[in-house]
């Protein structure tokens, strides 16, 4: 008689976590215009969903709901060797729609103040023309002056060397900088 009893509950023990796993894997859509993807509950950001962003209820905790999100990205964004991740991005700074800055240089010579740098071409295409924006500041974060940088034949993927002259700044009042991308070919 015992062996019939444990056999019973055992069944309905899987019943129940059976029934809990199918009414957990529910379709659900983001309320929010915008809600954070934590790596545990309270962790770190990881990412963000948009409004009305499906996603499926994988686990539950207190207050938390751990998703599923089913989405297509480029093939080319994505890697099976995070190392590599870290590597390319580590000393690197958005320019903006895919462009990447590092390794920059301000110093002031003989024919003025020269900005030099490296970019980094991850828009997911090929550039005849790439047009950047350098912009100083002082200590006060009052704009000084702008120049441009101009990169040509700026194949995906490419990092590619810059420089480019600050006529009115002397390294020595240069706070700050920015570099983003405006436009191109």
């Amino acid at each position: 008689m015992k062996s019939k009893i444990r056999l019973i509950s055992i069944t309905g023990s899987l019943a129940l976590a059976a029934s809990a796993l199918i009414a957990s894997e529910a379709t659900y859509f983001v309320k929010l215009e915008r809600e954070n993807l934590r790596s545990t509950p309270n962790g770190d950001r990881i990412g963000q969903l948009l409004q009305k962003a499906e996603v499926k209820v994988i686990e539950e905790k207190g207050d938390w709901c751990k998703v599923t999100v089913t989405a297509w990205i480029p093939k080319a964004s994505l890697t099976t060797d995070p190392s590599t991740i870290q590597a390319a991005h580590r000393d690197e700074k958005p320019a903006g729609s895919g462009f990447f800055f590092s390794n920059v240089s301000i110093s002031t010579g003989m024919l003025g103040t020269q900005c030099l740098g490296e970019m980094t071409n991850n828009s997911g295409r090929d550039y005849t023309l790439a047009n950047f924006i350098v912009s100083v500041y002082d200590e006060n974060d009052k704009l000084i002056e702008t120049a441009y940088v101009i990169i040509g034949n700026f194949a995906k993927g490419a990092k590619k060397s810059f420089e480019t002259l600050l006529i009115n700044s002397q390294a020595s009042q240069i706070a700050s900088y920015k570099i983003q991308f405006e436009n191109g070919l």
